[in-house]
Protein backbone atom coordinates (compact mmCIF):
# COMPACT_ATOMS: atom_id res chain seq x y z
CA UNK A 1 0.00 0.00 0.00
CA UNK A 2 0.88 3.62 -0.66
CA UNK A 3 0.85 6.09 1.94
CA UNK A 4 -1.76 8.89 1.42
CA UNK A 5 -0.35 12.75 1.31
CA UNK A 6 -1.94 14.80 3.84
CA UNK A 7 -2.13 17.64 1.60
CA UNK A 8 -5.41 15.75 -0.13
CA UNK A 9 -7.54 15.27 3.31
CA UNK A 10 -6.37 18.86 4.41
CA UNK A 11 -7.83 20.33 1.29
CA UNK A 12 -11.02 18.27 2.04
CA UNK A 13 -10.96 19.41 5.30
CA UNK A 14 -10.92 22.80 4.32
CA UNK A 15 -13.52 22.44 1.93
CA UNK A 16 -15.87 21.01 4.25
CA UNK A 17 -15.74 23.85 7.13
CA UNK A 18 -15.71 26.11 4.36
CA UNK A 19 -19.13 24.63 3.31
CA UNK A 20 -20.43 24.60 6.53
CA UNK A 21 -19.56 28.13 7.42
CA UNK A 22 -21.21 29.36 3.97
CA UNK A 23 -24.73 26.92 4.93
CA UNK A 24 -24.64 28.59 8.48
CA UNK A 25 -24.20 31.93 7.67
CA UNK A 26 -26.49 31.47 5.26
CA UNK A 27 -29.25 30.09 7.60
CA UNK A 28 -28.59 32.31 10.24
CA UNK A 29 -29.68 35.29 9.54
CA UNK A 30 -32.76 33.74 8.04
CA UNK A 31 -33.99 32.17 11.08
CA UNK A 32 -33.20 35.65 12.85
CA UNK A 33 -34.71 37.40 10.62
CA UNK A 34 -38.11 34.83 10.90
CA UNK A 35 -37.94 35.56 14.62
CA UNK A 36 -37.75 39.14 15.17
CA UNK A 37 -41.22 40.08 13.29
CA UNK A 38 -43.11 39.25 16.26
CA UNK A 39 -43.75 41.75 19.36
CA UNK A 40 -42.95 45.30 19.40
CA UNK A 41 -39.77 46.84 17.93
CA UNK A 42 -38.19 50.37 18.21
CA UNK A 43 -36.71 52.09 15.58
CA UNK A 44 -34.86 55.47 15.55
CA UNK A 45 -34.40 57.68 13.02
CA UNK A 46 -31.05 59.40 14.33
CA UNK A 47 -29.66 57.78 17.37
CA UNK A 48 -27.38 60.55 18.15
CA UNK A 49 -27.46 64.59 17.54
CA UNK A 50 -24.37 66.73 17.46
CA UNK A 51 -25.21 70.17 18.94
CA UNK A 52 -21.40 71.37 17.76
CA UNK A 53 -20.23 74.11 19.99
CA UNK A 54 -22.52 74.93 22.93
CA UNK A 55 -22.40 78.37 24.35
CA UNK A 56 -21.75 77.04 28.78
CA UNK A 57 -25.56 77.91 30.27
CA UNK A 58 -27.63 77.72 27.30
CA UNK A 59 -30.32 74.77 26.63
CA UNK A 60 -30.80 72.88 23.67
CA UNK A 61 -33.47 70.87 22.64
CA UNK A 62 -33.51 67.95 20.20
CA UNK A 63 -36.52 65.69 19.29
CA UNK A 64 -35.48 61.94 18.58
CA UNK A 65 -38.29 60.47 16.39
CA UNK A 66 -38.95 56.61 17.91
CA UNK A 67 -41.46 54.27 15.41
CA UNK A 68 -42.61 50.57 16.61
CA UNK A 69 -42.26 49.03 13.38
CA UNK A 70 -43.48 45.63 15.22
CA UNK A 71 -46.84 43.76 14.95
CA UNK A 72 -47.89 44.60 19.03
CA UNK A 73 -47.99 47.43 20.78
CA UNK A 74 -44.92 49.40 21.94
CA UNK A 75 -44.65 50.46 25.36
CA UNK A 76 -41.50 53.17 26.81
CA UNK A 77 -41.49 52.32 30.68
CA UNK A 78 -38.18 54.38 31.12
CA UNK A 79 -35.98 56.52 29.59
CA UNK A 80 -32.24 57.28 30.32
CA UNK A 81 -29.77 59.45 29.59
CA UNK A 82 -26.26 58.38 28.38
Amino acid sequence: MMPQKRGGDMKKYGMAVLFMVAVAGGLVPALLNAQEHKGPRVEIKEATHDFGKVTEGSKQQYVFELVNSGDETLVIQRIQPA
